[in-house]
């Protein structure tokens, strides 16, 4: 009788969802509930529109309850009145799913973040070009680039390898 290698012994993993991956990652760091949180409050700056962001914004998630800060009592009273409407179009919507219910606040909505756009990454700092003379064939070829900043990392590469 043959003998199992030891690749062949090991246990065959079927592939996961990155999702998966991620949200057990998370659970592990402990950080499911704030991301979950982050989840809802963007969810409610999508459901509520620009017009309503101007005056409320999502504060915080505790348990299944989305606490909003209004800036003032007449708008936490037409919220109220809106919020069917508003939690209908956060079930749509990725992280609107863990709310059940809307519980309004009067403040300063000013130091709270709309979550209405994702925020962008920052920008990547441009590569200073170097001045190192190329031969002639190589200029031709990289012109050959379309996409301007490859031909740019490319030139400094090459002008790099020149010097050495």
């Amino acid at each position: 009788m043959r003998k199992k290698s030891a690749r062949a012994r090991r246990r065959q993993i079927a592939p996961e969802a990155t999702s998966t991956l991620i949200d057990s990652t998370l659970r592990w760091l402990r950080l499911d509930d704030t991301v979950r949180g982050m989840r809802a409050m963007r969810a409610f700056g999508e459901a509520a529109g620009p017009r309503i962001l101007a005056r409320a914004r999502a504060e915080r998630l505790r348990g299944k309850t989305l606490y909003i800060r209004v800036a003032t009592s007449a708008w936490s009273q037409e919220l109220h009145m809106l919020r069917a409407s508003i939690l209908e179009r956060m079930k749509d919507l990725q992280g609107g799913d863990e709310v059940d219910s809307l519980r309004f606040e009067v403040g300063d909505v000013e130091g709270l973040p709309d979550w209405a756009v994702a925020p962008s990454a920052p920008p990547v700092p441009a590569k200073p070009q170097t001045t190192t003379p190329l031969h002639d064939s190589v200029h031709a070829a990289l012109a050959g680039v379309p996409d301007g900043e490859l031909r740019g990392w490319l030139g400094g590469l090459l002008a790099r390898a020149a010097r050495r």
